[in-house]
């Protein structure tokens, strides 16, 4: 499980991630129909992390477990989240789309479940958004763990390609 300094005051900070998650939220679910149907919700949101959270039921298959599609889909979705988040924050020019997937799954979840990503190196996105400008594209590698009752129930490793995009 990642580490992070967490607060629980109501600080501007927390205000203004909160509006990020929710424009961020809307965005996703009006650009990516499928995640209105998973009925996805960004529960966290900082400067290099994220989680995603999903109800069972419209997640689930005919075992009463999640399905390995929405889980997978989550993983993805949590990373790709994340980088586009930071290409806002940062007003970088460029999409994001996913160049490759790989999900491993340990258990079956039976309740709702959630996705986590965190870019561990700031150095990373930096190299990422560098490359980008200075070639018009670039490749970062992201990981999403995927937990379920505080079980981590799958990992979705990712390569990510960012394509610059006239300005």
């Amino acid at each position: 499980m990642f580490i992070r300094n967490e607060s629980s005051d109501y600080s501007e900070k927390n205000i203004i991630t909160n509006s990020k998650a929710i424009n961020l939220q809307n965005y996703i679910r009006k650009n990516i129909p499928l995640t209105n149907f998973m009925e996805f919700s960004i529960t966290e949101l900082e400067e290099n992390f994220i989680k995603l959270t999903v109800p069972i039921k419209p997640n689930g298959n005919h075992y009463n477990t999640a399905f390995g599609g929405s889980i997978s889909t989550l993983g993805i979705v949590c990373c790709w989240a994340l980088l586009q988040q930071k290409m806002n924050d940062d007003e970088q020019p460029g999409i994001i789309v996913i160049q490759e997937s790989n999900t491993q799954y340990k258990k079956p979840a039976r309740t709702d479940f959630s996705a986590e990503c965190l870019i561990e190196n700031p150095n990373d996105w930096q190299n990422f958004k560098d490359e980008l400008n200075s070639n018009g594209k670039s490749k970062i590698e992201l990981i999403s763990k995927l937990y379920s009752e505080g079980n981590l129930i799958a990992v979705h490793k990712g390569s990510y390609f960012g394509l610059l995009k006239a300005r």
